[in-house]
C-alpha cells in the first residue's frame, strides 16, 4: 500500500517523510509544520470505530490524541502525535509513575461513564459506534464454554484445574453474563499506552481493542503486565468505590483469566504449548482452584 499516497489524499498536503513505528499499519507522518500518527485498518480491525472511540473519550474529558482526519478505501485516520514517552519506555522504568497511573484512572473513570449499544468489540453503526455482541461477556463465554477444556485437552491444563476453573465461572456466571450497562472500554489498558512526558502525564493512546462491556474488565487487565501497584495507583484516581466485595478476589481474576486464556489457546493452535503454559503462569490461576 501507497502510505504516501493515503496520507496525501487524507491529510491534503504531501508529507515530508514517512516512518515506521515498528506497530503494524501504524506510521508517523512528518509534515512541514508538524509529526501526525496515521493508522490504517488491519486485520479486520476498523480505525473508523477506533476514531470515534477517541472523539467520544475527548468529548468526556479524557486526555487522548485528536483525531485530525479519517477516510475510507482504505480505512485511515490521522491522529495527534503526542510527544512523550510510554510508561515501559527506558526513560521511566526505574522511575515512581504511581502520578501517571492515578491520571489514568482519572480518565479511565470518565472514560466508562460513556454508555454504549451492544457489548464487546466496536463496529460502526447509525448510533455512531456500539459493540457487536449481544451480551457480555464474549471472551468468558469463550472461555468457559470451549477455552478451558481445549487447554486440558492438549495438556496445557491439568482436567482437575480444569474443572475447578469452570466451576468458578459458573460461581459468578449470574453476575458477568447478566451485566446490563455497556460502557466503553479502552480494552488494552497497559502501561506501554500511557504516556508522559518527564513528569507531566499527556493521556491515553491505542484503543484498537477498545470494546462496550464491564468497567472490570479495563481493570482487570492492568494486573498482568504492570502488576498489583500499579492498579492500585490507577485506583486512587479512578476511585476504589467502585469495586464491590470480592470483585479484587475473584471478577478481576476471572476477567484477567479469561483474556489469558484466549491468548493461550491461539499459542496451542500454532502448536506452541509451552507458550501457553507460560502465559497462563502469569496469572497464578493456581490462587482460583
Amino acid at each position: 500500500m501507497d502510505v504516501v499516497a493515503v496520507a496525501e489524499r487524507l491529510l491534503g498536503t504531501t508529507p515530508v517523510g514517512v516512518r515506521p513505528t515498528g506497530n503494524d499499519g501504524v506510521h508517523l507522518v512528518d509534515l512541514r509544520t508538524q509529526t501526525v500518527v496515521l493508522k490504517l485498518s488491519t486485520h479486520g480491525h476498523s480505525v473508523l470505530a477506533e476514531a470515534r472511540a477517541y472523539q467520544a473519550a475527548a468529548a468526556h474529558g479524557v486526555r487522548v490524541p485528536r483525531v485530525l482526519a479519517s477516510g475510507t478505501d482504505p480505512e485511515a485516520m490521522a491522529l495527534e502525535f503526542l510527544d512523550g514517552v510510554s510508561l515501559w519506555s527506558e526513560e521511566r522504568r526505574d522511575k515512581d509513575n504511581s502520578f501517571a497511573w492515578r491520571r489514568a484512572g482519572e480518565d479511565l473513570r470518565a472514560l466508562h461513564e460513556i454508555r454504549l449499544f451492544g457489548f464487546g468489540p466496536l463496529v460502526l453503526d447509525g448510533h455512531g459506534i456500539a459493540g457487536q455482541a449481544d451480551s457480555w461477556c464474549p471472551f468468558i463465554r469463550s472461555a468457559r464454554e470451549e477455552g478451558i477444556r481445549q487447554l486440558v485437552d492438549v495438556g496445557v491444563l491439568d482436567s482437575r484445574v480444569g474443572r475447578r476453573l469452570e466451576a468458578r465461572y459458573d460461581e459468578v456466571a449470574e453476575e458477568l453474563h447478566g451485566w446490563p450497562d455497556g460502557r466503553l472500554l479502552h480494552g488494552d489498558l497497559e502501561g506501554g499506552h500511557i504516556l508522559v512526558s518527564d513528569d507531566e502525564y499527556l493521556g491515553l493512546i491505542d484503543f484498537d481493542q477498545a470494546q462496550v462491556g464491564d468497567p472490570r474488565w479495563d481493570l482487570a487487565r492492568v494486573v498482568l503486565w504492570d502488576g498489583e501497584p500499579a492498579l492500585d495507583a490507577l485506583l486512587d484516581g479512578y476511585g476504589r468505590d467502585t469495586l464491590g466485595p470480592g470483585d479484587r478476589e475473584l471478577v478481576l481474576p476471572l476477567y484477567l483469566l479469561a483474556f489469558v486464556i484466549h491468548h493461550a489457546v491461539r499459542f496451542t493452535d500454532e502448536g506452541d504449548l509451552e507458550k501457553a503454559r507460560v502465559h497462563l503462569a502469569q496469572v497464578r490461576y493456581e490462587r482460583l482452584v
